[in-house]
């Protein structure tokens, strides 16, 4: 089953309806949304996902968030899907948010220890992007310069059809000066003044 449910939450009213509409009773179905996979089912014609944040690990109540709002806002339920006391699971947020700053050091102190700090992934980053610049415009100025020779062998073999070499027109004639031989080809001009007409 997949659904577009684009928003800030990626889950709008109308995706909220298009799960109760497609989802059968005690159906489970995977879930994605945030950037995570989540195992969804239908339970007394309500929606739940399954609680699976590290943060409820030590939470033996919570199995089930109650899934009718899209601001994130849940309803925690038992394995029955019974609602839990908020009272009763404080210590799920306090350490959920823990586990989560705990996992980020995590990453960061692994990161630092390969060597790869946010600056020098910057400066890699950088590096690649340049490179990558450089090769698009060395292939650019490789196309132009084909395009251009391609240009001039059309023009030379246009000229060599009409019988034109670099200087312009060939003699028709060897050892005759080409101005010459232009006269020569020309029909005599014809000139008109008043009602006769010169040659």
């Amino acid at each position: 089953m997949c659904h577009d449910l684009g928003s800030a939450s990626q889950l709008s009213y109308h995706g909220l309806v298009q799960l109760h509409a497609s989802l059968a009773e005690a159906e489970l179905a995977v879930f994605f949304r945030n950037n995570h996979f989540a195992t969804i089912t239908k339970h007394g014609g309500e929606l739940y996902l399954l609680a699976t944040d590290v943060g409820f690990a030590r939470e033996p109540l919570v199995v089930w968030e109650r899934l009718n709002q899209i601001d994130g806002d849940s309803t925690l339920c038992t394995s029955e899907f019974e609602r839990v006391e908020e009272s009763l699971t404080t210590t799920a947020t306090e350490e959920a948010a823990a586990a989560a700053i705990a996992a980020d050091i995590a990453e960061a102190e692994a990161r630092e220890a390969a060597g790869l700090g946010p600056a020098q992934d910057e400066a890699s980053d950088m590096a690649l992007a340049i490179q990558l610049q450089r090769e698009e415009e060395e292939q650019a100025q490789l196309a132009e310069q084909q395009m251009q020779q391609m240009q001039l062998q059309r023009e030379q073999a246009l000229a060599a059809q009409q019988g034109y070499g670099p200087a312009g027109p060939a003699p028709a004639y060897p050892g005759q000066p080409y101005r010459q031989q232009q006269q020569q080809q020309q029909p005599p001009q014809q000139q008109q003044r008043g009602n006769c007409l010169l040659q």
